[in-house]
């Protein structure tokens, strides 16, 4: 005969048979703890080769004649145009600003050699291949232009500048729109997939250069979409050796207009050489081993660049190269500055997208 007993209070459900002697145990179901939140975001510049090839827009945006078909061939865009052939103003204030010799101050910022102007998309395009933009008279640049913004009053949100047409590019952002997209192979940065944005920008030029500056309280993705950046980042604390311009706080004081003005990239690009895996043989010398020991104290040492003709050491400023697929995460205020590479006419315009984070936010 079967009897069934009473579960005690707190049990799960079950029934428990007696045949003869024998009793079936019920196991009680513990419930398991929840799964740990994420990392943090990390707190180095992290370079992520091919990172953002899994992208939407980095698939479509780079096909012939995508971005004319996407946006619309006559759709006006707003461009800065610059004369960067054009003598410098003086540098107001050289004494308010913190910083070596005069001659390795930078007195450029951007706005005093700027004009806006107003074109089709079609002729912007076809301006970034001309003689003027090449030489520096005129040197064509969609830059700051945010396809989305969390304040919709942004002045640089695209259709707020007179490039309304390029928000027809939105669906292929990710989705929701506003949100960062996911960047694999890196756990610490699975936090920031799906995160709010507070804006996300496009850039599109052709040999740009954008000299050393700051996001104050910021964090940035920077995706590749097309064509190749040199990229110089530097921890926040280097405004104690580059200095802040006394008309632009958020720019650096030492003149960083070019990719010449820094040295010892050549070194840093050796390093990142020798960081792939050796091909050795079956049998490593004793002079192999030496070398490698010697390799590896020397990437050790704390990276640097140098500006002024090697005068001036940047503590912690880093070299990167972003080619189209490619991303790059700044932590929080992280100095950054960006120098295109001349794209051949048979290939698509040199175009980057940003995603912009609250640093404070997302921590």
């Amino acid at each position: 005969m079967s009897t069934i007993t009473r579960r005690p209070a707190g049990l799960s459900v079950c029934a428990v048979t007696t045949v003869a002697l024998a009793a079936v145990v019920c196991a009680v179901v513990v419930a398991r703890p929840p799964p740990p939140p994420p990392p943090p975001p990390p707190t180095d510049v992290i370079f992520l080769p091919s990172g953002a090839a899994h992208l939407l827009y980095a698939r479509r945006w780079t096909a012939p004649g995508a971005l004319l078909a996407f946006v619309g061939a006559e759709a006006p865009i707003t461009a800065s145009l610059y004369d960067v052939t054009a003598p410098p103003p003086p540098l107001v204030e050289p004494s308010a600003a913190p910083g070596p010799a005069a001659e390795c101050r930078g007195p450029v910022i951007h706005e005093e050699r700027l004009t806006t102007v107003w074109w089709p998309l079609r002729r912007f395009l076809q301006h970034l291949r001309s003689e003027a933009h090449r030489n520096g008279s005129a040197r064509a640049y969609v830059e700051d232009t945010y396809l989305y913004s969390a304040d919709p009053a942004y002045p640089n949100l695209a259709r707020n500048r007179g490039s309304a047409g390029l928000h027809r590019l939105e669906p292929d952002l990710p989705q929701p729109l506003g949100t960062a997209p996911r960047f694999f192979g890196r756990a610490d940065l699975a936090r920031l997939a799906g995160a709010p944005c507070s804006a996300i920008a496009l850039f599109i030029g052709n040999g740009s250069e954008s000299s050393m500056h700051q996001d104050v309280g910021e964090m940035n993705f920077i995706t590749q979409v097309s064509g190749c950046k040199h990229v110089i980042t530097a921890p926040p604390e280097a405004d104690a050796v580059i200095g802040r311009h006394p008309q632009a706080p958020n720019d650096a004081l030492l003149d960083t207009t070019t990719l010449a003005k820094w040295g010892g990239i050549e070194e840093q690009q050796q390093q990142q050489q020798r960081r792939q895996p050796r091909q050795r043989g079956n049998m490593g010398s004793s002079n192999d081993e030496e070398e490698e020991e010697e390799e590896e104290q020397q990437e050790t040492e704390e990276p640097s660049l140098t500006l002024c003709n090697g005068a001036v050491r940047v503590p912690g400023a880093r070299y990167h190269r972003l080619c189209a697929g490619d991303a790059l995460f700044l932590p929080t205020s992280t100095w950054h500055a960006l120098y295109g590479d001349s794209v051949p006419a048979s290939e698509p315009s040199s175009m980057t997208v940003t995603f912009f984070f609250d640093g404070a936010e997302a921590l």
